[in-house]
């Protein structure tokens, strides 16, 4: 979708949901653009779980100081560190698509 189809879309599926709150699952290698619309998120690689829960919780877990970082900051730091190769591989199938 170009970026006014999807800015339709997403304000039509945030109106949907207001009048008929359900779990909506949404996934996307474009954070920036949905980070906004999630109140849970669940990072994945390879089907296995890295990281997961509350976005401000997922946020803050991941946060340096007082300004929360952005979801693609939370990719970054995992990408960075040595605790998880798998964000490594999130990032270059990104990449990959681009």
């Amino acid at each position: 979708m170009d970026a006014v189809a999807r800015e339709i879309f997403y304000a039509s599926l945030l109106a949907d949901y207001t009048k008929h709150p359900r779990t909506l699952v949404l996934s996307s290698h474009l954070i920036e653009e949905v980070e906004s619309l999630l109140d849970s998120v669940i990072f994945m690689d390879n089907g296995r779980v890295v990281e997961s829960g509350d976005a401000d919780d997922v946020r803050s877990r991941h946060s340096d100081g007082g300004e929360l970082a952005h979801l693609t900051d939370v990719l970054m730091k995992m990408a960075l560190s040595s605790n998880t190769a798998a964000a490594c591989r999130i990032l270059q199938k990104g990449r990959d698509h681009e």
